[in-house]
């Protein structure tokens, strides 16, 4: 016979379970809420109201992050994973590569998303891209390596497409020009007979980078021309503007430099509408050749300076064409001036403002 005390003791152990069950299942149900909420965010990140979702997924950075942690306390790994691409994405758009990496390695981590899927498949080749333009090419190669061995293994052809061009990337900073070629058409003929048409042409795009690369200068411009005008065809702002910006390059080296002001100016407004900084550095890259190639060093260093701040504070480094240009142009503008009048107006540059960086850069 039990006394009212234990009736009592009992019912409160029975209650708190309860409410921690209660609570428990509350998580759980806060977790996958926010995992559909970041899903229709990443589908819509190319569509008109992009901006609107970017912004709502940045004010609740810390949320989504707190769900992530419960996700994988509670070995949930596939669900992990599915969460850690469009927050990682977000992340990145907001200028937190590093923070971004430190995501997907997390989720990539946990003992219970160790399975062979396409989640991890997909999570493994973003976390090789952030890695690349860490300038950790090691990492790189082994992350985009696994994601297409598990792509391979359970035979999904997308995620195999993609890590091909993880892979390709790889071998164009190495320069070695024939592997990228390789491994950018496999990904290419797998998309188009996938329908990926949008897929195909970013695989040209690593073609096109390692003709810019070799100095085939007529080769690239009709490769950016066409993927040009795909992304604009699907309305993808952001790859738009980065197509804008490498037919400047080429055009630098063609000496069209009216031409290659117009594409570096219509990139700039664009990457300051979506408040890309990445861009933006690209973009003064840009500018800053041209001053080089017009013999104003002055301004080429001073736009070089801002630019190199800006992504050294992203943690980015130069994808491996625009660091062959870097090379070209600072290299040119060093000739004109004492080297110690370059690397003091550099500093200055350093110190500028985005908004004074880019005045100097539009006049």
């Amino acid at each position: 016979m039990t006394t009212p005390l234990i009736r009592g003791i009992f019912g409160a152990i029975l209650a708190a379970g309860c409410i921690r069950l209660y609570a428990q299942d509350a998580e759980k149900r806060s977790a996958a809420d926010d995992l559909a909420f970041l899903q229709q965010a990443f589908t819509a990140r190319t569509q008109p109201d992009a901006e609107q979702w970017r912004q709502r997924v940045e004010a609740r950075f810390s949320d989504l992050s707190a769900d992530l942690d419960q996700l994988i306390a509670g070995d949930q790994g596939e669900r992990a994973l599915q969460f850690a691409v469009p927050f990682a994405y977000f992340l990145a758009h907001a200028n937190q590569q590093k923070r971004a990496l430190e995501v997907l390695t997390r989720a990539l981590q946990s003992p219970s998303a160790q399975a062979a899927t396409s989640a991890r498949a997909n999570a493994l080749y973003d976390a090789g891209l952030l890695a690349f333009r860490q300038r950790d090419q090691g990492r790189s190669r082994a992350l985009n390596e696994e994601s297409l061995r598990i792509a391979r293994e359970i035979g999904d052809d997308a995620a195999a497409a993609t890590a091909l061009i993880g892979l390709s990337r790889i071998a164009l900073r190495e320069h070695d020009y024939e592997t990228v070629k390789k491994y950018a058409q496999e990904a290419a003929d797998i998309r188009h007979k996938l329908g990926n048409e949008a897929g195909s042409t970013s695989a040209m795009h690593i073609v096109a980078a390692a003709l810019r690369m070799e100095g085939n200068d007529g080769q690239a411009e009709k490769f950016y021309e066409s993927t040009l005008a795909t992304y604009r065809a699907a309305g993808d702002k952001s790859r738009v503007a980065g197509e804008q910006y490498n037919l400047g390059c080429v055009y630098i080296h063609q000496n069209r430099l009216a031409k290659a002001l117009e594409m570096f100016t219509t990139a700039m407004h664009e990457y300051r509408a979506e408040n890309d900084e990445a861009g933006i550095a690209y973009s003064l890259n840009g500018f800053a050749a041209v001053a080089a190639v017009e013999k104003e060093p002055v301004r080429a260093a001073k736009l070089y300076g801002a630019a190199a701040a800006i992504l050294a504070r992203l943690g980015i480094t130069l994808d491996p064409d625009d660091q062959l240009d870097w090379d070209r142009y600072t290299d040119m503008a060093r000739r004109q001036t004492k080297r110690v009048r370059f690397d003091r107006e550099f500093e200055l540059g350093r110190a500028l403002t985005i908004e004074q960086a880019v005045a100097i850069a539009m006049r």
